[in-house]
């Protein structure tokens, strides 16, 4: 498959075929375990969600407006789970119908702080 703007079209011998579109832009595509995975956006980036399309079996799935992701950022598929990078909630894992966010025990920012440079050394 390959994406134009927000189509998404599959070769068939040698014509290709739409197989989706929508009016969302497309921020991120990534691809994994037959599955085309699209981080999309709408409205200014007020709006975001993950678009699943199943290269198997032509058949696609949105993640959006569920609670779980705030600003998901880059998405792909490990064992048919689904790992989300999201800006606002880390690592969300969407596995069937179940979600599990993983929260990392770091900052979650960039640390504000001093550093000192003496004698050629930080």
């Amino acid at each position: 498959p390959v994406t134009i703007q927000s189509q998404l079209y599959k070769q068939s011998g040698d014509n290709w075929i739409k197989v989706y579109e929508d009016d969302w832009s497309w921020v991120k595509t990534t691809a994994a375990e037959n599955k085309i995975l699209i981080t999309q956006q709408k409205d200014n980036y007020n709006r975001r969600r993950i678009l699943i399309y199943n290269i198997s079996n032509n058949t696609s799935q949105v993640i959006e407006g569920n609670g779980q992701l705030k600003k998901p950022l880059d998405a792909t598929s490990f064992n048919n789970a689904i790992y989300i990078s999201d800006d606002m909630k880390g690592v969300v894992i969407k596995d069937g119908d179940s979600f599990e966010n993983i929260s990392i025990n770091s900052p979650s920012g960039p640390l504000d702080g001093e550093m000192i440079f003496q004698n050629n050394k930080l």
